[in-house]
């Protein structure tokens, strides 16, 4: 079973790895997980999304120098104030979905690492995706996702 006419991959230009810094404390992670896609070759642009006025200007620049494109986004506070004191600025990730110049796009937390290519996301035959365990199954058994996703399609006895 095949999906690929039904969901055209993105040429790499229209697609992005997109992550957030909401403070100077996740300037390293951000540039090591910069490094870790670049080692791994994943072919798409950077784009980190950030609060102007929450990170030093000295930081985005090495964020930039470090080849991702800088997008600043107004922050989204949580309802009614109501989330613990280190998540209170998460809801402003929901910018992602207003992202309509990309075709694709994969969002990793800073302190995320690539330890290897991860190409393969890009086809899968979905709109959305959400990590969880269907990709910690393929990473964990080293089965590309969309050949999980095409057995997961065709059920348990096929």
């Amino acid at each position: 079973m095949s999906y690929a006419s039904d969901y055209p991959v993105a040429e790499p230009q229209r697609r992005a790895i997109v992550s957030t810094l909401y403070d100077d404390s996740y300037n390293l992670p951000l540039r090591v997980l910069g490094y870790s896609l670049d080692r791994a070759q994943v072919k798409a642009r950077r784009i980190v999304l950030y609060i102007p006025g929450y990170v030093l200007p000295r930081i985005l620049c090495e964020v930039e120098a470090a080849g991702w494109e800088l997008r600043a986004v107004d922050r989204i506070a949580p309802p009614k104030d109501g989330t613990a004191d280190q998540f209170r600025d998460q809801y402003t990730k929901l910018h992602i979905f207003n992202m309509t110049d990309l075709d694709a796009l994969i969002y990793l937390d800073a302190d995320t690492i690539a330890t290897r290519n991860i190409d393969e996301l890009w086809q899968l035959p979905t709109r959305f995706a959400a990590v969880g365990y269907f990709l910690l199954f393929c990473f964990l058994f080293d089965m590309p996702p969309i050949n999980a996703w095409e057995s997961a399609q065709r059920g348990p006895n096929h």
